[in-house]
């Protein structure tokens, strides 16, 4: 009986220590929690790179399609919180169909513009040490009109020899968007019977009648976007008395 009894318990002790074992080799995991980290916005703005100044008006607009390039200089509205040199170091057009843009100078880029149309030119300033942010520009190309002389305006004079017309083309030409415009040329196909000048203003000309014969004088008006049209009159040069230095004003 007393070795059933040993027999019995040596079992169950051999049992549990077999049992304490495994636990020690082959331990039940623990849960575990994993993060996934967030990734940085897209273009997040880097507050230690250069920066447009707030309240800086970033939309541009270019009254021509002409292939006429335009530019704009971020010296003046890009700081850089280090106070460290920076310059463009890329530029994109969201619609190259609209305007096409490239980089000038180091904080200089301008842009061709081809139809009418909207774009966003994103221009990347980046720092000597790489801190980078992109500035967006929204860019939008209309047809412009040049100065348009009103159709009405009698256009055929007669100079006696030795005259001078002073013609004053501020209330006869006008320009459709109120541009400021200028008369920036002017010309005559034969110099033999007139000459013709600029006169007292931007908006008149004068022209002196030197022998009989018909010349054709050209006006050139041109706006503020650089949009222009070339006007014609012409101009009887005739043998009739006339004071010498007689002026007349149409």
């Amino acid at each position: 009986m007393k070795k059933l009894i040993s027999l019995t318990l040596f079992v169950a002790a051999l049992s549990l220590f077999i049992s304490c074992k495994k636990k020690e080799e082959d331990p039940t995991p623990v849960a575990t929690t994993t993060t996934t980290p967030t990734p940085p916005a897209v273009n997040q703005s880097s507050a230690t790179a250069p920066s447009l100044v707030a309240g800086v008006d970033t939309a541009i607009f270019d009254y021509t399609v002409n292939y006429r390039t335009e530019g704009v200089y971020l010296g003046f509205i890009v700081t850089d919180p280090q106070g460290d040199s920076w310059s463009i170091t890329n530029i994109t057009s969201s619609n190259t169909n609209v305007a096409t843009a490239r980089i000038v100078a180091n904080k200089d880029f301008d842009w061709t513009a081809l139809s009418v149309g909207t774009t966003t030119l994103s221009v990347t300033v980046a720092d000597a040490t790489g801190n980078a942010n992109i500035i967006y520009f929204t860019l939008t190309v209309t047809y412009d009109d040049a100065p348009t002389l009103n159709p009405s305006i009698t256009t055929e004079f007669d100079l006696p020899v030795g005259s001078e017309l002073t013609w004053n083309l501020s209330d006869k030409i006008t320009d459709a968007q109120g541009d400021v415009w200028s008369i920036t040329n002017v010309a005559v196909n034969n110099a033999t019977y007139a000459t013709v000048s600029l006169g007292a203003n931007t908006k008149t000309i004068s022209v002196t009648g030197l022998s009989a014969g018909d010349a054709v004088v050209g006006i050139t008006a041109t706006d503020a976007n650089n949009n222009s049209n070339t006007y014609y009159a012409t101009v009887h040069v005739i043998a009739a008395a006339a004071p010498i230095g007689a002026t007349q004003n149409p």
